[in-house]
């Protein structure tokens, strides 16, 4: 079963990649609440609509929600938001 996570982890990491390029491009030209906002929004897309950007070969529902959920906070801690009332402390 773990192999089959990992393979569907891999797979959507593939299709969200252009999204997640975006994002990190985006960061440092956007205020970073716009930018937080930006990127819940397109998680929020993805999960709820998951085959019009996965493709039809989804495990079930739970398991692909979890997986999403792994890969955007996964991208969230590699891009940590750093707003400019935190640098001026």
């Amino acid at each position: 079963m773990e192999n089959r996570i990992d393979y569907y982890r891999h797979l959507f990491f593939q299709h969200l990649r252009p999204f997640l390029d975006m994002l990190a491009h985006q960061q440092g030209g956007m205020d970073p609440m716009e930018w937080c906002a930006t990127v819940n929004r397109i998680a929020s897309s993805v999960a709820g609509s998951p085959e019009q950007y996965l493709g039809k070969d989804l495990p079930n529902h739970e398991i692909t929600g979890q997986i999403l959920k792994e890969i955007f906070e996964a991208f969230i801690h590699e891009h940590p938001v750093v707003s400019e009332e935190i640098l001026a402390m």
